[in-house]
């Protein structure tokens, strides 16, 4: 994860796609202050499930989005 997480550029958003548990996206977040994040999954209970658990910790607070999606059918960021 740390691999991964040193690659990130705070200054643009990470995208966790099928983020599932949204480990790599909430690692971001506590990495660098003041990155953003951006976590999709098509699976409507997984994103549901994760929208729920995020507002309660409120850690992240106005530093993320949730898409429902299929990541295969949607047109991603350059």
């Amino acid at each position: 994860m740390r691999a991964i997480v040193s690659l990130v550029m705070p200054t643009l958003p990470v995208w966790d796609l099928c983020c599932d548990h949204a480990q790599i996206g909430c690692a971001a977040l506590e990495a660098y202050p003041e990155a953003q994040a951006v976590f999709v999954d098509r699976a409507r209970l997984t994103v549901e499930r994760l929208e729920r658990s995020l507002a309660r910790s409120r850690r992240f607070d106005g530093r993320y989005r949730l898409l429902c999606a299929d990541v295969q059918q949607m047109e991603l960021p350059a």
